[in-house]
């Protein structure tokens, strides 16, 4: 769980509206996130959820030495909790200069990000759920799966899709 610069939970702020936001590094999720905040938001009253799901490593246990790979495996996911917390603190950073007050992200372990975001989107209990769309075509999306199409099918509270 990280939170705002400078601040800190406000234990008696009751928000109007949870707004969970899945974001990864592509410049998709920060127009996603740059439009909601400047067209969606309401600053003061909204508390703000930002989701990214982590790249797992898939390591296989034994190397070709015959040696254990574990050592290898942990670092590999220090370096991809370090870069979800990096992402997550710059994406904040742009929250509170468009005034959000009430913002926490949260960098998912997973290896399906789908629906490691719509289950924590729920646990949240997200009143929207917004997520950015890289404008595949209905033959990429049925091949490669989207995760804004999955979204919008799967979640509990109703998807933005942004373009």
């Amino acid at each position: 769980e990280i939170h705002q610069p400078n601040s800190s939970p406000d234990p008696t702020f009751h928000p109007k509206r949870t707004v969970a936001i899945a974001l990864d590094a592509s410049p998709y999720a920060a127009h996603a996130l740059s439009w909601t905040a400047a067209h969606y938001l309401r600053p003061t009253t909204d508390r703000v959820i930002l989701l990214h799901v982590r790249t797992q490593s898939l390591i296989p246990a034994i190397g070709l030495d015959g040696g254990t790979t574990l050592a290898y495996a942990d670092a590999a996911e220090e370096a991809h909790i370090q870069d979800g917390t990096l992402l997550l603190q710059d994406y904040l950073a742009q929250l509170a200069r468009y005034g959000v007050r009430h913002a926490t992200g949260y960098s998912l372990p997973g290896v399906n990000r789908r629906q490691s975001i719509v289950e924590k989107a729920e646990e949240v209990r997200a009143d929207v759920l917004v997520v950015g769309s890289r404008g595949m075509n209905s033959v990429s999306r049925a091949l490669l799966g989207s995760v804004s199409d999955y979204c919008a099918h799967h979640a509990t509270c109703p998807v933005l899709i942004v373009r």
